[in-house]
């Protein structure tokens, strides 16, 4: 009789005979693509926050999220926009108090982000650069006219 068990992480039942399984822990058991991800996002976490890195708060914020139906695709890609490609460098790491809490407030700003970058993708996949060079081998330089305020009048001003 095949012997299922209940993932560490998303909490889904599963065959271990059936199943790639890993055993982050005694006696628990993972998909082995759950605990790629949360290993993926653990160690960017820990290049990310440095010295102020906590294990325990990680896990428990990865557990808090799945549970709030989000993806270990979306939080690694939340955590790296946020402090890799956004580079906040005025955020300081020891804010963060150890963990990774700040992903459901910068979710759909990361979202908007990731739909924008597929879409430049999908207009861009038949282009080529050589398209866009001069025959002298120069870039072509765009020049955007000036937006101009309109003049406002002041009604109230006698001369």
């Amino acid at each position: 009789m095949p012997n299922q068990v209940k993932c560490l992480y998303c909490g889904k039942p599963f065959y271990k005979e059936n199943t790639d399984y890993v055993m982050p822990q005694s006696r628990r058991y993972a998909h082995k693509k759950c605990a790629e991800g949360v290993n993926k996002i653990q160690l960017l976490a820990k290049n990310v926050l440095g010295d102020y890195y906590i294990e325990a708060v990680v896990n428990r914020n990865i557990k808090d999220f799945l549970s709030q139906g989000m993806t270990l695709e979306d939080i690694y890609g939340a955590t790296d926009y946020w402090y890799n490609i956004q580079t906040h460098k005025e955020t300081d790491p020891s804010a963060s108090r150890g963990g990774i809490g700040i992903i459901p407030f910068i979710l759909p700003e990361y979202k908007t982000y990731k739909k924008n970058q597929e879409l430049k993708k999908r207009i861009n996949k038949g282009k080529k650069i050589k398209d866009y060079v001069n025959k002298e081998g120069k870039n072509v330089v765009f020049s955007i006219p000036p937006i101009r305020k309109p003049r406002g009048m002041n009604f109230f001003e006698l001369r």
